[in-house]
């Protein structure tokens, strides 16, 4: 089945959206240390959207950051010549704070 990391986290958890974001939400913070926030410019020519007002998407890139090629080596023992044709980095705001996160895309193109 296709679907996002809270639809997947709403299967696992048989649990609603509200409580499949706070546990996702409450997950991240706990593992903080991956986290990325940064002062961003948007760049233009990448599509900006808001999302329930309160998270938007600033930028989708091809290239992962090192701080995120590290991560997937070191942390996850992922191989990056492998997987990195399929991995894209995903840039946004959340109440005003710029995060990145690893993203890929799902069999729809999303």
């Amino acid at each position: 089945r296709g679907g996002s990391i809270i639809d997947l986290c709403m299967r696992l958890e048989s649990c609603t959206l509200s409580e499949a974001i706070r546990c996702l939400e409450q997950n991240a913070s706990d593992n903080i240390t991956y986290s990325s926030r940064k002062d961003f410019v948007p760049n233009n020519s990448q599509p900006v959207m808001a999302i329930n007002g309160a998270r938007r998407l600033i930028e989708i890139s091809d290239t992962l950051p090192p701080h995120l090629q590290e991560y997937l080596a070191r942390e996850r023992c992922i191989d990056l010549e492998k997987a990195m044709p399929f991995l894209k980095c995903i840039t946004y705001e959340v109440r005003g704070r710029c995060y990145e996160a690893i993203g890929f895309a799902n069999l729809s193109g999303g």
